[in-house]
């Protein structure tokens, strides 16, 4: 079905979704200058019965198949952002739901893998994006974009049993639950405010008590953005908080007309000065930990992250899934025990790779470069 489904298509749908055992489900929608991305459709495909697009524009049209999107098991392609906005739209998402970009992860390389990439690789197919950047806003829409959109949902299902059936090879299918699992817990419960200092570049040139200054800093913009559905940077630039975080200015005259526009100090000035000012009286204990560059923890990041990219391609898994940055920082700053690390890391983390990564952190893990293939 390329076209927008009817309302009695729509009500056709509901009964097929409520007793299907798994559908597929895509979105389109817009995220520019706002915090929340705006949902402009909604793709659903229910094996033998076919695709329907939704029209979440159009009154009540949602509402109609929610009751099925609920509960019955999803199948996602890096579905953080769809997850996001179907939670928005129905108040509730399915526990059950598996996503293409996770499974690739834990049997190739790859991650995030491209949605063509996958299709390619694992159905044989060669698929064009070109409709990625077009204009999901506007009505009505043209049939190339219809067919495109309802194209993403209608090959999910083929990619997710390839998919499984290569991680069940593996012995990982567990391990993939979980992990699709802990994927959708982060898009339905967001990590809390005062972490969103991590998404920032260039703190690795901050002392601990600057990047407390920075967290602060950060929170503070997280929480307004949200307030005003508005991208973050679009509220004070990274730029402006590192700045801040490196000079922890305690008086409107000392904040630099050349680092920090008029138009910023005007409308967010006060709340800056009373951010720093917050976290220089911290203590010591509560500055967030981190890797500082040119010392032993960057070195110990760099290693371990190493040490995941040859033994993720050995085993067929993605560093990138399994020792995401992030992560690679926490374990770098230290861990003290087996008990600790398997907290950080996660259950399936440590199923798959807990042995492994707990040996290196004991120092009982060399690394040597292969010797090269000699001939051809």
């Amino acid at each position: 079905m390329s076209h927008i489904a009817s309302t009695s298509e729509l009500q056709e749908a509901a009964a097929a979704i409520a007793e299907a055992d798994r559908i597929a489900i895509d979105t389109e929608f817009h995220s520019e200058r706002r915090y929340y991305p705006r949902l402009l459709l909604v793709q659903i495909h229910v094996p033998d019965f076919g695709t329907v697009l939704v029209d979440p524009l159009v009154k009540g049209a949602l509402e109609t198949v929610a009751e099925g999107l609920r509960t019955t098991p999803w199948m996602l392609h890096g579905g953080y952002y769809d997850i996001v906005l179907m939670q928005r739209a129905l108040g509730t998402v399915p526990d059950d739901i598996i996503d293409t970009q996770v499974l690739a992860g834990l049997c190739a390389t790859d991650f995030p893998c491209r949605f063509e990439r996958i299709a390619e690789r694992w159905l044989g197919m060669t698929v064009q994006k070109g409709q990625t950047l077009s204009d999901w806003s506007k009505r009505p829409l043209d049939k190339e974009q219809l067919a495109y959109a309802a194209l993403d949902a209608q090959l999910l299902p083929s990619m997710i049993e390839r998919l499984v059936e290569q991680v069940e090879s593996l012995g990982r299918l567990e391990i993939a639950h979980m992990a699709c699992r802990e994927a959708a817990l982060e898009a339905i419960d967001p990590p809390s405010v005062d972490l969103s200092w991590r998404k920032i570049r260039g703190t690795q040139v901050l002392h601990r008590q600057q990047v407390a200054v920075l967290q602060e800093l950060s929170g503070w913009r997280e929480k307004l953005a949200r307030q005003l559905d508005q991208p973050a940077r679009s509220v004070v630039s990274d730029g402006i908080l590192l700045w801040l975080a490196r000079h922890q200015p305690l008086s409107r005259r000392a904040l630099s007309p050349r680092k920090i526009p008029k138009g910023v100090v005007k409308r967010h000035g006060q709340d800056l000065l009373e951010c720093v000012s917050r976290a220089s009286q911290r203590q010591e204990w509560a500055w967030p930990r981190h890797v500082r560059e040119y010392t032993r923890d960057a070195e110990r990041r760099s290693w371990l992250e190493t040490l995941a990219r040859i033994d993720g391609a050995k085993a067929s898994w993605s560093r990138r899934l399994v020792l995401p940055s992030w992560l690679a920082d926490l374990l770098a700053v230290g861990i003290e025990s087996r008990d600790e690390q398997a907290q950080l890391i996660g259950p399936w983390r440590e199923q798959l790779w807990g042995d492994r990564l707990w040996a290196a952190q004991q120092g009982q893990v060399a690394l040597s470069i292969p010797e090269r293939a000699t001939g051809g």
